[in-house]
């Protein structure tokens, strides 16, 4: 007999930028991630030793991060990325879970 699962209720969130799609990207696997952190590090010009020490992580982990390895935990490329003030937005897959309750969305947002 299959066991059910009880439904829990949505998670308070922060809403995201509205201009997200516009000026964000989407990133599905580790490596992309990874480039991601490389580009915004060389677009800022900081040396790998000072963007780590300034996202309170080592070189090492900061260079596993950029290289996809899989030393790293999703807490520490969190900090990272906050560190130089990039957000994770998150985005359901499947069109018919929304992370967002419609009462907080703007009139004529739920239009296709």
């Amino acid at each position: 007999m299959a066991r059910s699962v009880s439904r829990v209720p949505r998670p308070e969130l922060h809403p995201a930028p509205t201009d997200a799609v516009s000026r964000g990207a989407l990133v599905a696997t580790a490596a992309e991630l990874g480039e991601v952190v490389r580009w915004v590090r060389g677009e800022r010009r900081v040396p790998r030793e000072d963007a780590a020490a300034r996202s309170g992580v080592s070189r090492d982990l900061l260079r596993d991060l950029e290289r996809a390895s899989r030393g790293v935990n999703l807490a520490q490329a969190l900090d990272v990325l906050a560190s130089f003030g990039v957000d994770v937005v998150l985005v359901p897959r499947d069109r018919s879970l929304s992370l967002r309750d419609p009462r907080d969305l703007p009139p004529n947002s739920l239009a296709p």
